[in-house]
């Protein structure tokens, strides 16, 4: 039924729905008046924020809801509602609201939360509650949340048997249950939210987050959300209504979605000693202002703080700047300025905070990464031989090189060069090594940091003498201790002694000398 205002006797009328449904009577008085409903909780519970799960850990027990942890019931139904455990929305129990077959359709059954006492009457209220109504065509369910320390109930949700969704409001005839034009969803959980404004005099209704209605008269009658009652008015057929994780907050505040935004500018290929500039960019999405914004910038070891532009705060490598209130809409910015003294990759990570509650933590944290100035390594090299000498022409030996990276980084681009001598020729590597002269040349992409690599480079000698070979290396990243950057190495030919002879065979040894060209070596 879709009529713009349902009049108490309306309801009776209504008969064209096509599921099964009971005919009941005109709503009684109580259904159109500002009267809270009569408790006999009177005890006053002083929380700004409550919430009930109804789970063991709360304290209740499968059973009448009556007396557990200070709710109570209408005293015509005593048994109603239950702590269940058959349909929780989260957890393992809820409380259910089935027909008590003791007391006459129309009685009205349900319970009440604990009276909360005078609340400020300038301070926002909310109220939310998890819904689940099985079937359409018996009972009538209500959320109402009331007023007690002024008499008055605060606001009437009724959901109708036929389907509707009823808001009570004075649209300016007196009051009336104002269809708001949704249809709650049969056996499906569902939330319904109420927050209310008494300064502002809105009162607003949502499910499922979305808005169905805004009160006409705004606050009509009590101003606070200082107690919750559920109801029914005992026309079950085969319908049972389920409510789970009920929520009262007397002091609600607008949910405010504060983040923040990093940048950084800095040279392309930093040094030490270079400036980096990082750009704070705090906002709020709203929907409401948020109160006390506070940024944290957490800066790494190898950057010195300088300055900033919004007198944040300083102590060790903590940068605080403090915002304050940042309305909804509005944006802020800071810049932080550093300078690098040391080494290594930069990822500089900074945080909002808020004391407004924010609905989206993930933009709440920022990091800009650098990869800063490379480690420097020590690159060094040694040259050996796989002889020491006594070679003759044409015959063949390896020189080895060997590079170590002693760190502190990885090296790229190294370069190794082993410059011969030109009494002998290269022959064979076992690295893929170069030739260019008398310069056989090998690279590595990479050496990190403590990694060794070696090339065999195979030589045979081409003419007699002292064979010298020279071994270097070099490397694109800073390298801090070029001593050990080049090896050298002399191989000598050995020298044959010669035994005393007389006259005659001094004579015969010269010439065999002569004639045969008998080469000695000698090492160095």
């Amino acid at each position: 039924m879709k009529a713009s205002s349902i009049l108490a006797a309306g309801l009776a009328l209504a008969t064209s729905a096509s599921f099964a449904q009971v005919t009941k009577p005109p709503l009684p008085a109580e259904a159109l008046s500002r009267a809270a409903f009569p408790s006999s909780n009177q005890a006053a519970v002083p929380n700004i924020l409550d919430v009930w799960g109804f789970e063991p850990g709360e304290g209740f027990s499968p059973g009448a809801l009556n007396g557990q942890q200070g709710w109570t019931v209408f005293g015509a139904a005593p048994n109603v509602p239950q702590v269940s455990t058959a349909a929780p929305v989260t957890g393992v129990q809820h409380i259910q609201i089935a027909l008590d077959g003791s007391v006459a359709n129309g009685t009205l059954t349900g319970g009440f939360s604990p009276d909360r006492g005078a609340q400020p009457t300038t301070n926002r209220s909310r109220m939310s509650v998890d819904v689940q109504i099985t079937d359409a065509g018996g009972a009538d369910y209500d959320i109402v949340p009331q007023t007690p320390s002024q008499m008055f109930l605060a606001a009437r949700i009724k959901f109708s048997f036929l389907g509707d969704i009823l808001i009570l409001d004075d649209t300016g005839g007196g009051l009336f249950f104002e269809d708001s034009g949704v249809d709650w969803p049969v056996n499906t959980v569902f939330n319904l939210r109420v927050d209310m404004d008494p300064v502002a005099n809105t009162l607003d209704y949502f499910i499922d987050d979305v808005l169905i209605y805004s009160s006409v008269a705004g606050v009509f009658a009590g101003t606070n959300f200082e107690q919750v009652v559920i109801l029914s008015d005992n026309f079950q057929l085969t319908d049972v209504g389920n409510f789970d994780n009920l929520l009262i907050d007397t002091d609600f505040q607008d949910n405010a979605d504060v983040a923040l935004t990093k940048t950084v500018a800095a040279p392309a290929a930093p040094t030490v000693g270079d400036t980096v500039t990082y750009t704070l960019a705090a906002s709020n999405a709203g929907p409401g202002d948020a109160m006390n914004v506070v940024v944290t910038d957490t800066l790494p070891a190898n950057l010195t703080y300088v300055s900033n532009t919004c007198g944040a705060a300083v102590a060790g490598q903590v940068v605080t700047w403090t915002i304050g209130a940042l309305a909804n809409g509005a944006n802020a910015s800071c810049d932080v300025v550093t300078t690098i003294n040391n080494f290594g990759p930069i990822n500089n990570s900074a945080a909002i905070t808020s004391d407004t509650m924010d609905p989206n933590a993930a933009n709440n944290s920022a990091t800009a990464s650098l990869g800063g100035v490379p480690f420097p390594a020590d690159v060094g090299v040694t040259l050996t031989a796989s002889t020491a000498g006594g070679l003759a022409v044409g015959d063949t030996f390896v020189y080895t090189v060997t590079g170590t990276n002693f760190g502190p980084g990885d090296a790229t681009g190294v370069l190794f060069a082993l410059t011969l001598s030109n009494k002998v020729s290269f022959v064979s590597s076992d690295c893929g090594a170069t030739v260019a002269g008398n310069v056989v040349s090998f690279s590595v992409p990479t050496l990190a940091n403590g990694a060794t690599t070696s090339c065999a480079i195979t030589v045979a000698v081409v003419l007699g003498g002292d064979l010298q070979a020279t071994a270097s290396v070099t490397t694109a990243t800073v390298d801090p201790n070029l001593v050990n950057n080049v090896d050298g190495i002399t191989i000598g030919f050995d020298v044959v002694p010669v035994p005393a002879l007389d006259r005659l065979g001094l004579l015969l040894t010269g010439l065999l000398l002569l004639g045969l060209g008998l080469v000695a070596t000698r090492r160095f």
